[in-house]
């Protein structure tokens, strides 16, 4: 049977593939993509699934044990494949850092198993590759990268897109998927779009009534930006800010030695499938390897719009004293 369709699904484009050949194929992260599932802000690439680094498919993910908990989000490992289950949606597989097999309830969109594959599902991808994946935002500065990591609702996607609209270009939005090489670490470009709160978009002049919703339950949007100027390879990486909230004006505080390591590790992305995948010792060398070759900053800010200008004065101040000639 080449497909079985949902009949009381309202997205036409849901249909469980078995033996056809994938509909999409994209650049995501460095990653040679062959899709069964449109993915929402990516480069378009002629990948033929044979030679795809990962593959994402239509399949059955068998997930009851998953499922018993009644709650919304549940996961578990088996040997090399993280499995995923999110109530009302799908269930997802993540096998080898090569294959994510997705099983749609009656009646998912499209839409929504895009979200879950492009953020949790390949969170266990890039880590069962060997990739360090951080819950940060990237925007390009010269020839290279900085990034912005933070708790959740910290503002390192805001902090992102009031600096786009001030010429810096995004690399990646809300995950920055990182190369760890001996010339130091680099971050791949992530999907042209950045994800805001309404606030947010109304300080920027924009209206969420001509945006895309950005999935889940919360009142966030895709904002769309230009994508960066085509690059065969990850943009290095120089800087790690940790935005925090703060009284008084907004300041930089060099972070080192143990501690640069241990805020790399804290934000970094899905970090509960690390240790469940055997991988603790390999993500720990990658966080060492990468606070060694970076300047690690807290940026204590006090929250508002009202004091958005200074923070990004006081970036852009760092980031002329860094390109400064030494001597």
């Amino acid at each position: 049977e080449a497909s079985a369709s949902c009949d009381a699904c309202p997205d036409p484009t849901h249909v469980l593939k078995s033996n056809m050949s994938p509909r999409h194929a994209y650049r995501f992260c460095g990653l040679r993509v062959a899709s069964d599932i449109a993915l929402g802000g990516l480069e378009d690439g002629a990948t033929e699934e044979a030679a795809a680094d990962v593959t994402v498919r239509y399949g059955a993910v068998p997930s009851s044990d998953l499922l018993e908990s009644g709650a919304r989000v549940t996961w578990s490992t088996e040997g090399d494949t993280v499995k995923l289950a999110i109530r009302g949606v799908a269930a997802f597989s993540a096998r080898a850092g090569r294959e994510v097999v997705v099983d749609p309830v009656n009646g998912a969109r499209e839409r929504d198993l895009a979200v879950f594959v492009q953020g949790s599902v390949f969170g266990a991808i890039w880590h069962q590759r060997g990739m360090l994946a951080l819950h940060a935002s990237s925007v390009q500065v010269g020839d290279a990268c900085v990034s912005f990591a933070g708790a959740s609702g910290a503002g390192k996607s805001t902090v992102a897109a009031f600096l786009t609209r001030r010429g810096w270009p995004l690399v990646s939005d809300d995950v920055s998927v990182l190369s760890v090489r001996q010339d130091g670490p680099a971050v791949w470009h992530g999907p042209a779009r950045l994800k805001l709160w309404e606030d947010g978009l109304s300080e920027l002049g924009e209206h969420p009534d001509t945006l895309a919703h950005a999935g889940g339950r919360r009142r966030k949007f895709h904002l769309p930006v230009s994508p960066p100027v085509p690059t065969s390879g990850p943009v290095p990486l120089h800087a790690l800010y940790l935005i925090e909230d703060g009284d008084g004006e907004p300041r930089l505080e060099p972070v080192t030695g143990l501690d640069a390591i241990a805020a790399i590790v804290r934000h970094t992305y899905c970090p509960e499938y690390v240790s469940a995948l055997g991988l603790a010792e390999r993500h720990f060398q990658l966080c060492v390897a990468t606070a060694a070759r970076i300047a690690v900053l807290r940026l204590p800010r006090p929250r508002g719009f009202a004091h958005m200008d200074r923070v990004l004065q006081v970036l852009e101040a760092d980031w002329r004293e860094r390109a400064r000639p030494s001597g």
